[in-house]
């Protein structure tokens, strides 16, 4: 499948990227699969649309300048549009965009496709969080 990647300061993404990046990131956020609470609107982003123009996967990131470290607040792939190679292509994209020499994202520990995916690009799990009630 032919994509079109764009990158641009997540603020100048257009009306429908930024409607699926804020509605993707609710949907993660409220099912406890992002660790960031807001997309900040300090964030870049690398936009895919399909062959019809329509916005069918997203990821935003945040430098941090004191290591040069790109945080990945948001990586949303269109259901429809997974296993299809979109986070592939997303990911160089942001690749060739982020001018940082490492990343971090955060994934939860049951959600095996986004670790798969992780993976695949060549990314490793370093460290866990544990969560529970206290008594």
């Amino acid at each position: 499948m032919v994509i079109t990647v764009r990158s641009v300061p997540i603020l100048v993404v257009d009306h429908a990227a930024h409607t699926f990046a804020l509605v993707e990131h609710a949907r993660l956020y409220a099912s406890f699969q992002s660790d960031r609470a807001a997309i900040t609107g300090q964030e870049a982003a690398v936009v895919a649309y399909g062959p019809e123009g329509d916005v069918i996967g997203v990821i935003a990131w945040e430098k941090e300048d004191s290591d040069c470290t790109a945080w990945v607040a948001l990586v949303a792939v269109a259901h429809h549009q997974r296993r299809r190679g979109v986070f592939a292509q997303l990911w160089s994209a942001l690749a060739r965009e982020v001018g940082c020499v490492s990343v971090r994202l955060g994934a939860a520990v049951d959600n095996t496709p986004a670790r798969a995916a992780y993976e695949s690009v060549g990314l490793r799990a370093t460290f866990v969080i544990y969560e529970g009630a206290l008594a």
